[in-house]
């Protein structure tokens, strides 16, 4: 519905522009060609986002590798654009990981890691963008073994999306470990 809706505004703006350009009878102007190609980028769900946000329900622990046990967590991101409809947008996605409660020093508490998922070409973004979700899903690959973790134990997500022109936009999820023992080990 909302790939609908992106796609009828997008064609109601260019008609618009068009239709501007003709009255005015500025057929060379600068402007035109800028709107029509912002037109374009928004009607393919494209425009740059003005805030995202990190998927709560469907962000999970994950198991990448068949065998039991978990080697993970998948992240699912949605940038939103200034009408708070998701856009694929180009940039980088950065995800960070703390351990939630360390005596670290830091308020986060100790970092787990970093993860940098590019998203400059069309290829970067047709592997991490899932269009019927309307989120980039974001594999997040952590060995609990080299970690001291136990069941129940939390950790903070940290995601920052960063623009082609710069800006930086960034959200925060807590996600407690499962409680089971085996599911986090396959013992």
């Amino acid at each position: 519905m909302n790939s609908l809706l992106i796609y009828c505004r997008g064609i109601l703006t260019l008609v618009a522009c068009s239709f501007a350009v003709a009255v005015s009878g500025c057929h060379e102007s600068e402007s035109a060609p800028e709107m029509i190609e912002q037109v374009s980028a928004t009607s393919q769900g494209s425009a740059l986002p003005e805030s995202i946000e990190i998927a709560e329900t469907f962000s999970s622990w994950s198991d990448f590798d068949g065998l039991v046990g978990i080697d993970g967590l998948t992240v699912y991101v949605r940038p939103l654009d200034a009408d708070g409809i998701p856009t694929r947008a180009g940039g980088s996605i950065y995800v960070e990981v703390w351990l939630k409660g360390r005596a670290s020093g830091l308020a986060e508490g100790e970092r787990v890691g970093i993860w940098d998922f590019p998203l400059e070409t069309e290829a970067d973004l047709e592997m991490r963008w899932r269009r019927s979700l309307e989120m980039f899903e974001l594999p997040v690959a952590i060995s609990l073994e080299t970690i001291s973790v136990s069941p129940g134990s939390a950790v903070l997500v940290s995601v920052t999306y960063h623009s082609p022109r710069g800006e930086h936009l960034s959200d925060r999820l807590e996600m407690r470990l499962p409680l089971a023992r085996a599911s986090l080990t396959g013992q």
